[in-house]
């Protein structure tokens, strides 16, 4: 489902609380800061909700960072933490297909 977080989800939430940490910012601050409430920010570092791309852009722009250092370290391997997701969220044995 879209509503669960993906690999790719948890890394950007992780990259944007070590940032956030390293410049000093409360969660409070940096929420306001970009128009979410304390509640949604904290989703978004906790990974249970994503962070849309407006979103995203204007963390970056608070957090005076380039977009692309939230997905820094992201490595070929990721992709299969993806395909784990997806299998982990929808799965379908031989069984269900059969008629």
């Amino acid at each position: 489902s879209d509503s669960l977080p993906n690999a790719i989800d948890r890394h950007i939430a992780s990259r944007l609380r070590s940032r956030r940490l390293e410049a000093g910012i409360t969660q409070k601050q940096l929420a306001h800061a970009v128009g979410v409430t304390f509640q949604q920010f904290q989703k978004y570092e906790g990974a249970i909700n994503r962070i849309s791309a407006g979103a995203l852009y204007q963390l970056a722009l608070a957090l005076q960072i380039p977009v692309q250092y939230f997905f820094e370290g992201l490595t070929a391997g990721t992709e299969l933490l993806l395909e784990a997701d997806e299998k982990a969220e929808n799965p379908q044995t031989r069984e269900s297909h059969q008629i």
